[in-house]
């Protein structure tokens, strides 16, 4: 009875895609998650990178 639609949206989420720079996290080393964190951080607080 399940939609095979429904689980579109999810294959982001399960996969992982990095809202920063969408790339598939599993692909992503430590240093890439990191940086990218640390980019949405600041675009949050709105400081900008020097």
């Amino acid at each position: 009875m399940s939609n095979p639609d429904s689980f579109s949206d999810n294959e982001d989420i399960e996969y992982g895609i990095c809202p920063s720079c969408r790339f598939k996290l599993g692909l992503h080393s430590t240093k890439q998650i990191i940086g990218c964190a640390i980019k949405d951080i600041r675009s949050v607080l709105g400081v900008e990178n020097k």
